[in-house]
């Protein structure tokens, strides 16, 4: 019994470090119009087609855009002058997205999202946008660098659904958790064999 528990822990911690993330930006403090992800927020390169400026993060409150500018809580990302956003992961693994709000900045438009593996595309979604908040889904699981591109126009982006995938586990890793599960085994049997 207690061999299963220590198994079910094990499984519980691997599925674990897959667990998705949103991104919100509302942990980045008084952006005010114009503030800057860092590297590394949120475990992302922030880059695109003005470099390190390209993704712009606003408060609420700063009225850059009509209407709601964030989807939820007082921040939200847009991208600068309408350039291509691209993200990749600051620990060079892989990553999923999955999903995200998005609006225009201006009247309609769209964008393109792009999910890329070792340069090559493996996934590419269009999606038309208004000038009011709507929820977009995509099936991008285990790539390296995705890129936004806008039709024009800014779009404003927000709760960005994320998560890294759990890296591949080296041999060595994996012949040393078999070595503790057998372990493991090796006492419940013996311990077993004690109590008859």
């Amino acid at each position: 019994m207690k061999f299963r528990a220590a198994v079910l822990a094990v499984l519980a911690a691997c599925a674990a470090s897959a667990q998705a993330t949103v991104i919100n930006f509302d942990d980045v403090s008084n952006p005010g119009c114009c503030g800057w992800p860092a590297a590394g927020y949120g475990g992302f390169y922030w880059s695109g087609g003005d470099g390190p400026t390209s993704w712009v993060i606003g408060e609420e409150s700063a009225h850059v855009f009509g209407g709601t500018q964030a989807h939820s809580g007082s921040n939200y990302a847009w991208s600068n002058g309408g350039t291509s956003l691209e993200l990749k992961s600051a620990t060079g693994g892989t990553f999923d997205f999955t999903s995200m709000w998005a609006r225009s900045g201006w009247p309609s438009s769209g964008y393109t999202v792009n999910g890329y593996l070792d340069g090559n595309l493996v996934g590419s979604t269009h999606v038309g946008v208004t000038t009011t908040y709507s929820f977009a889904t995509f099936d991008l699981v285990g790539i390296d660098d995705l890129t936004i591109v806008g039709d024009g126009g800014n779009l404003l982006i927000d709760d960005i659904n994320t998560g890294a995938t759990a890296a591949v586990p080296e041999p060595s890793e994996i012949a040393l958790m078999l070595a503790g599960l057998g372990g493991l085994a090796a006492l419940a049997r013996r311990r077993a064999s004690r109590s008859r």
